[in-house]
């Protein structure tokens, strides 16, 4: 009768990590210089709500769309960023008999294996939100846009109620021109 060596095998579980990507840029919206700083953040919020953004904390007024989250802060300060996650299930690391040193090592934490694998998992969801930012600033770039130019024209519109009698207000949207005559 042949003796053998006892073998004791054992299947770890696959390990479950939750990869995080985020990307953001951020500008400015130049608010007109001729009606007051206040005036001109109160007719900024009013057509961030007429763009269907919400009020948030501090007087941010927020909206997200497919992904993207867009915030304007009272001065005028924009943030477009993108976030997203994504469960990973990274293989079991089993390695062949191995010494004691090693088996504390994947005790700690992940192998060498599994942490190149994470890595690679987290690069591409970087690589993935970062496109969905930039497919998205071209679109959004045109509205911060059209934003700043109707703000501009209700600030000029005030400031010419100010001024004296407004006699004709002329408004091109197609062209981009407003023409105020106003008697003083």
């Amino acid at each position: 009768m042949a003796s053998g060596r006892p073998w004791k095998l054992t299947a770890a579980p696959p390990v479950h990590k939750t990869v995080v990507a985020e990307d953001h840029v951020e500008t400015k919206i130049d608010l007109p210089p001729f009606v007051p700083p206040e005036e001109a953040a109160a007719l900024l919020r009013e057509e961030l709500r007429r763009r269907h953004f919400a009020e948030g904390e501090g007087g941010v007024m927020v909206r997200q769309r497919n992904g993207v989250r867009v915030e304007v802060g009272p001065p005028g300060g924009v943030r477009i960023s993108v976030e997203a996650s994504e469960d990973v299930e990274l293989p079991p690391d089993n390695p062949s008999p191995c010494s004691c040193r090693m088996r504390d090592q994947l005790r700690e934490g992940l192998s060498a294996a599994q942490q190149r694998t994470l890595g690679g998992e987290r690069e591409r969801l970087q690589r993935a939100v970062t496109s969905r930012l930039e497919g998205s600033l071209a679109r959004l770039g045109c509205e911060l846009e059209g934003i700043a130019h109707r703000v501009t024209a209700e600030a000029l519109k005030a400031k010419a109620r100010r001024l004296g009698e407004v006699k004709q207000i002329t408004e091109d949207p197609q062209a981009g021109s407003l023409t105020i005559v106003v008697e003083v």
